[in-house]
C-alpha cells in the first residue's frame, strides 16, 4: 500500500492531524474508497469539489487519520496522568504538613489543659482548711476533669485551630 499522507496531489503539503473535518478551501469532506492497484479498497478523505488530481484540495488516508487521532488521545492521556500525579503529590505533602501541625496543636492543648487542671487542683487544695476536707469539691473537680463538656470544649478548640491552620495554609 502506498503511504502518501495528507496533501494535495500537486505536491503542496499541508499537514492535517487527526480526522479532517473540512478542506482547506472550506468545503466539506467525503470518504471515498480507492480503486487503484496500489491501494485497492483503501478508504480516504477528499474534498467534495476535488474532481481532478491537479486540484489543490485535501486528501488523507482514513487509516492514517485514525492513527493520528489515537496518538493525540494518548498524548492527552499522558498529560492528564502527569497532572493527576502532580496534584496527588502536592495534596499528600500538604496533608503531611497539616497532620504535623494538628499533632503539635493537640499536644499544646493537652499540656495547657494539664497545667490548668493542676492549677485548679492546687488552688482548691490551698483553699481548703487542713481540718475540714470537703469531699464533694474534690469529687466535682475529678468529675470535671473527665466530663463530656470538657471533652466537647477541647474538641471545639482543636477543630477551630485546624480550620484556622487550613485557612492559613491554603
Amino acid at each position: 500500500m502506498s503511504s502518501s499522507s495528507s496533501s494535495s496531489r500537486t505536491g503542496i503539503r499541508r499537514n492535517v492531524y487527526g480526522v479532517p473535518i473540512r478542506c482547506w478551501c472550506g468545503n466539506n469532506l467525503k470518504t471515498f474508497v480507492s480503486s487503484t492497484k496500489e491501494n485497492p479498497c483503501r478508504r480516504f478523505y477528499r474534498c467534495v469539489i476535488a474532481k481532478q488530481e491537479t486540484e489543490d484540495h485535501l486528501f488523507k488516508w482514513e487509516d492514517e487519520a485514525l492513527l493520528d487521532e489515537i496518538r493525540m488521545v494518548d498524548a492527552k492521556l499522558l498529560d492528564l496522568l502527569h497532572d493527576v500525579q502532580t496534584i496527588s503529590k502536592t495534596l499528600r505533602d500538604q496533608l503531611a504538613v497539616q497532620d504535623t501541625a494538628l499533632l503539635e496543636i493537640k499536644q499544646d492543648i493537652a499540656s495547657k489543659v494539664r497545667m490548668i487542671s493542676e492549677d485548679t487542683m492546687m488552688s482548691m487544695s490551698a483553699a481548703e482548711s487542713p481540718n475540714i476536707v470537703d469531699t464533694t469539691v474534690t469529687d466535682a473537680s475529678a468529675n470535671l476533669a473527665n466530663s463530656p463538656l470538657r471533652n466537647f470544649a477541647a474538641a471545639c478548640v482543636v477543630l477551630g485551630c485546624a480550620a484556622f491552620l487550613s485557612y492559613k495554609l491554603n
